[in-house]
């Protein structure tokens, strides 16, 4: 699961991602811009709905808060 959110964070023009699954996107340059471009790509990956009261800084914080957040959307 961990590779197809990365996949989806590059496709949306994120350079890099980090290693580390708990460091912060940010560090990496990922910015307001890029969670919303991310979502719609995650939401095609995984066949969920993101729903807007999901959409905070808490749950794009690092590869393993989308996990997190994609797992209890339904996300398999």
């Amino acid at each position: 699961m961990k590779e197809r959110i990365k996949k989806c964070l590059l496709s949306v023009g994120l350079p890099s991602v980090p290693e580390n699954d708990d460091e912060a996107l940010a560090d990496y340059g990922f910015d307001s811009l890029l969670i919303v471009l991310s979502i719609s790509a995650l939401e095609n990956e995984f066949s969920i709905k993101i729903p807007g009261n999901k959409v905070d800084e808490e749950s794009f914080l690092s590869i393993l808060a989308i996990e997190k957040l994609i797992i209890s959307l339904g996300a398999k």
